[in-house]
């Protein structure tokens, strides 16, 4: 599939460059689809290109000391994993992988930073990208310590819906298995409450309800997305100035 058949609403980023910049940088786009665990960056892995998730939805990972992985933030439609090179950096030591398998469209790294050169629509927007992903990562910070594991589950599952832009996605169970490993363990400590940048957690599931989301089949559905509101945690509105 070329990547002239990529709309530019599939990506809020790409919808919101002017039409002439977005038709210059179009031709350069190249669209593929990306499976689970699909690695986009490898961490001190030179960058040789970014990715605008179309469909999909990648998973920003730190590796401790011990080897653990845990996951500081995700990405979807509406961003890019581009923010290390438009920053200037060649390398990060964050891991970046595909968690809910879907489309991109990717662009070599030195026709991003050409698109993105100051003075052009797509560097303001990756400001904004940046502040709104900066602030947003701080108050997950939060609420992964301070908020139980349901409200924490029902917070990652909106943003990953919002991410995937659908109410169905492809989650695997092994992921799903691991969230509800370590809330269980979390529940062993005491308080069921996350340290500081913990991952997303899946709390157990009811057998008579399946709650207001259900995996089967490989996939995750939001079955009522109205009550996730019951779990969410009291997090405050995000406002981005400017």
């Amino acid at each position: 599939m070329s990547a002239h058949a990529v709309r530019p609403s599939d990506n809020r980023l790409l919808a919101a460059l002017p039409q002439e910049e977005y038709a210059r940088l179009l031709p350069r786009l190249e669209l593929v689809s990306l499976a689970t665990r699909a690695t986009l960056h490898e961490a001190d892995t030179p960058i040789d290109r970014v990715y605008f998730p179309l469909t999909a939805v990648a998973s920003v990972t730190t590796l401790m000391a011990d080897g653990a992985m845990v996951e500081v933030g995700t990405i979807g439609r509406e961003g890019t994993t581009g923010l290390p090179a438009f920053f200037g950096a060649e390398v990060s030591p964050l891991v970046t992988f595909i968690q809910v398998p879907g489309d991109v469209v990717r662009l070599p790294l030195a026709a991003f930073r050409e698109a993105a050169a100051s003075g052009t629509a797509l560097h303001a927007l990756l400001l904004r990208f940046a502040q709104a992903y900066y602030i947003l990562t701080a108050q997950s910070a939060g609420c992964n310590r301070l908020h139980p594991v349901e409200e924490r589950c029902a917070r990652w599952l909106l943003l990953t819906e919002d991410r995937a832009g659908r109410g169905t996605f492809p989650l695997s169970h092994e992921f799903l298995g691991l969230h509800a490993r370590r809330a269980a363990r979390q529940r062993d400590d005491g308080d069921g409450r996350a340290p500081a940048g913990g991952a997303a957690d899946l709390p157990p599931g009811d057998r008579h309800d399946p709650g207001p989301a259900r995996p089967g089949g490989g996939e995750l559905r939001v079955l009522r997305r109205h009550r996730q509101g019951v779990h969410h945690p009291p997090c405050p509105r995000l406002s981005i100035p400017g």
